[in-house]
């Protein structure tokens, strides 16, 4: 992470000896002679990140640094625009992509088909246990389109739209109907489906299912956390507890009660030092899992919670999880 920091200064060095330059050279339209450089001194911050230059929301032009929807280096684009210079009339600066306020009027050339985003057809199936919306799309001359290349315009158009923070959050699956759809949405009804999942407060699900051998397993879990809104949590930790199981694989209510107040003691102590995705209970053991910040101060604490139980002989594995993986699992 030192070479990261080092590149974000060269970097900021660099751009501020350079944008005057660049905002003659884009309203001269001569910005060929500064791609390469742009590039150079961005992928010195990491090879894998992407830039773009456009119209600003509120100034006059915008520069976007993306990782391209990749969590760890959305952590280092973060850290990139914690640096930048204040926005003026001339520049702003963001960590991802932008929507546009003027999708409508956008077009996409691919396989030299060209798709006005004015005719795309879009149906939303809202997911609210995951705070997911899963679209299917349809234009008229998709059909013109390779098919490798058909969920590209959907991609694109929504994120246009969306911007790269609001895809990325909120929308699930993509499908492309090669018919016209019958229930369209407009695109005040995408953005205002997007509001209301983001307004829409966390909520843990129940689930149930059982073992190849039929064993039950209970599972507590927030299905709609965002990784994006804990973008510092890359390290997913788990607790076994093992408790005094009955046949099933589950316990007396009172090793339960138990077992709860042990959660929420150890919750508390975390605070806002971790989050909690859930627990998964069966087989003899009481499974926690958390995502902290590695080197944060969650383990310690963890720690000091485990010594206070030590009748209980807790199990606790932290492993880097950048993508929350562990989310998969149900």
């Amino acid at each position: 992470m030192s070479n990261v920091a080092e590149g974000i200064d060269t970097f900021w060095r660099w751009w501020n000896a350079s944008k005057d330059d660049l905002a003659s050279a884009i309203a001269e339209h001569s910005l060929d002679g500064w791609v390469e450089p742009i590039s150079e001194n961005v992928k010195a911050m990491h090879p894998d990140l992407a830039w773009e230059l456009g119209p600003g929301l509120d100034a006059q032009h915008q520069l976007c640094v993306t990782g391209e929807g990749n969590p760890e280096l959305r952590v280092v684009t973060e850290r990139w625009l914690a640096r930048a210079p204040k926005a003026d009339a001339v520049w702003e600066y963001h960590p991802a992509r932008q929507p546009s306020p003027g999708t409508r009027e956008l077009s996409l050339k691919l396989d030299g088909v060209d798709l006005d985003f004015d005719a795309l057809q879009i149906e939303i199936e809202p997911d609210d246990v995951r705070r997911l919306l899963h679209i299917t799309a349809h234009h008229p001359k998709l059909t013109e389109v390779g098919e490798e290349h058909r969920l590209t315009a959907a991609f694109l158009y929504l994120n246009e739209v969306l911007g790269e923070d609001d895809l990325d959050r909120f929308v699930g699956s993509i499908d492309i109907s090669p018919a016209p759809l019958q229930r369209t949405a407009s695109l005040e009804d995408l953005r205002a489906s997007i509001s209301e999942l983001d307004e829409a407060s966390e909520s843990f699900t129940l689930l149930q299912g059982k073992t190849e051998d039929g064993m039950p397993i209970l599972v507590m879990a927030n299905l709609g956390l965002k990784r994006l809104d804990h973008l510092l949590m890359d390290t997913h930790v788990e607790i076994v507890i093992p408790y005094p199981a009955n046949e099933s694989g589950l316990y007396a209510p009172a090793v339960g009660e138990e077992l709860d107040a042990m959660e929420d003691a150890l919750l508390e102590a975390l605070g806002h030092d971790a989050v909690f995705i859930g627990h998964e209970t069966g087989l003899g053991q009481r499974v926690i899992h958390l995502h902290v910040v590695a080197g944060g101060p969650a383990l310690p604490r963890i720690e000091e919670w485990e010594r206070n139980h030590p009748a209980w002989e807790i199990d606790v594995e932290a492993v880097h999880d950048p993508q929350w993986d562990i989310l998969d699992r149900w």
